[in-house]
């Protein structure tokens, strides 16, 4: 999927590189093109390309992953609540850090 200088072609938007396909007449995600190419088939309007590191612009096979909307949906909120989660304990470890630097502090 590059041209013939090495650059990729196409664009970038909302973080996803889109390729323009002639015969379909329209701009296309590059990563629902290779699933496509994988899969010998063109994905249905209901089937979502997930990639599973987060990565938009990954887009090798094993970190892409077709799934309905509902399932897309519950692995972005489930991602979201563990972001979330993990904000939280981490204010709490500087929290500690910063009071354990204070009781340091004052044993010098």
């Amino acid at each position: 999927m590059q041209s013939g200088n090495g650059k990729a072609k196409g664009y970038i938007h909302k973080g996803y590189r889109l390729r323009y396909v002639a015969s379909r007449k329209k701009w296309v995600p590059e990563h629902r093109l290779v699933v496509e190419e994988a899969s010998g088939r063109l994905l249905r309007r209901d089937e979502h390309v997930h990639h599973i590191n987060g990565d938009r612009l990954d887009k090798r096979l094993e970190n892409l992953e077709v799934i309905d909307q509902p399932k897309h949906s519950r692995e972005h909120k489930f991602i979201l609540r563990e972001l979330s989660r993990s904000r939280r304990e981490n204010e709490e470890l500087r929290k500690q850090i910063a009071e354990l630097t204070n009781q340091i502090g004052q044993l010098s």
